[in-house]
């Protein structure tokens, strides 16, 4: 039951938090099977609950060992199908309480469900492939020797366009399937080989399915360069479910001419950082961005579309907004490290706005009557009328900054040539 209320938080939230989720090769995951997805690890706890609202069956998930030492923290983990792994650096008296996990996805595996677990074994906002560990391998190839089961193993990519950043977009991609049967040979033959062999090809699908940055020295100027082309694109406000792998395509293709330039051509490459520099400097010194730069005001008809929608969107801005509000708030206070912040501010406005229902509908029972329960159920709605109105809004405010802007066409001509290196 709580893994089904936080569920359907989460798929609402979801929606109100990114601009658009772009989703790659869904329709390869089959719900008849036993099925395994593994998966790069940059978001924290926003992963899995990502990954989980997009499919249409509840999943389960692996995180380390310690988490589950509180025992009410242990309750409230076990509710939402997560199932602890132990790993060496949790104590080597610990590393036996795997057998029962071990039971607990045969188990799930058998009435072919569906398991995610995170490859690399930690989170990491970098846009990085870590070294597996050889956990993938080693549990589900035993699993599909012991059990006799056709386990399909899905790699999977995530990438957040902006690492810190409300209404943002994500892109989940997900490849073709690895059968595990064929690995067992090899597997009882040989263990070790079986697991380096597997490892190494799991590695190379999961870095195909997210935007990967080979060197660090690269970090900021492929972040640059995807805040350039999002800030570019021309993108419907519905659907927010885009399911098409272009999004991801076009941010690869920056980050992989980046990462060679890098290699191949240092001098190009130090000119490219030195313009973009430039570039971002000249907007920081006249106070305007570079989403007002790249856009044109909004058109008369879309004016009036953002006038017909205020009355949808003022309530939604009470249902959404101020829930919203006391997130962030949390988030800014009390996250130390980025990679955590995003996923704080999300779970922390689910439950919020869980509350602000509960609270909002005692209210409402008590002057209206128990059927006004029923707002409830246009609340994401008017939501969407609320973040899509705060968008054109912020559109139009950014817009006409930098059409205002004396030295704008020298910016926007800076803009040009770092823009299409």
């Amino acid at each position: 039951m709580l893994y089904l209320f936080i569920g359907l938080l989460q798929h609402v939230t979801f929606r109100i938090y990114f601009k658009h989720i772009h989703v790659t090769n869904l329709k390869y995951i089959p719900y008849n099977k036993p099925v395994v997805i593994a998966c790069n690890h940059p978001g924290a706890f926003m992963d899995p609950c990502l990954i989980g609202s997009m499919l249409h069956k509840p999943i389960y998930y692996t995180a380390r060992g310690d988490l589950f030492k509180n025992p009410v923290a242990s309750w409230f983990l076990t509710a939402l199908h997560i199932k602890p792994v132990f790993r060496l650096e949790e104590g080597f008296e610990n590393l036996s309480k795997n057998f029962k996990t071990i039971e607990m996805l045969s188990a799930i595996l058998k009435k072919n469900g569906i398991v995610l677990i995170f490859s690399e074994g930690m989170s990491s906002l970098d846009r990085r492939l870590h070294p597996l560990r050889k956990g993938t391998a080693k549990i589900f190839m035993q699993i599909a020797l012991e059990n006799d089961l056709d386990i399909q193993l899905y790699a999977s990519g995530m990438t957040y366009t902006h690492k810190k950043n409300f209404r943002k977009s994500v892109i989940c991609s997900i490849s073709k399937p690895l059968f595990l049967k064929d690995y067992l040979s090899d597997f009882t033959a040989h263990q070790q080989h079986a697991y380096r062999t597997f490892s190494k090809e799991l590695a190379h699908r999961i870095a195909e399915n997210f935007v990967v940055v080979n060197h660090p020295e690269c970090d900021e100027l492929v972040d640059q360069q995807i805040n350039y082309y999002c800030n570019s694109e021309k993108l419907p406000p519905l659907p927010i479910v885009i399911h098409n792998g272009k999004k991801l395509a076009l941010l690869q293709n920056v980050s992989n001419r980046i990462n060679n330039l890098f290699k191949q051509d240092t001098p190009k490459f130090e000119q490219l950082q030195k313009n973009t520099n430039t570039y971002e400097r000249a907007l920081v010194e006249n106070q305007i961005s570079d989403y007002g730069l790249a856009n044109k005001p909004l058109t008369s008809s879309q004016i009036l579309r953002l006038i017909a929608a205020l009355p949808f969107s003022i309530p939604g801005f009470y249902f959404w907004g101020l829930p919203y509000l006391i997130a962030k708030k949390i988030a800014d206070t009390k996250v130390t490290r980025i990679d955590f912040y995003d996923s704080v501010l999300m779970t922390s406005l689910a439950f919020i706005f869980a509350i602000h229902v509960i609270l909002n509908q005692i209210l409402l029972s008590v002057f209206i009557g128990w059927w006004s329960f029923l707002i409830w159920l246009i609340a994401p709605v008017l939501g969407e009328f609320a973040f899509w109105t705060y968008d054109a809004i912020i559109h139009h405010q950014q817009v006409l900054k930098a059409q205002k802007c004396p030295t704008k066409g020298a910016i926007f001509n800076l803009r040009q040539k770092v823009h299409d290196f």
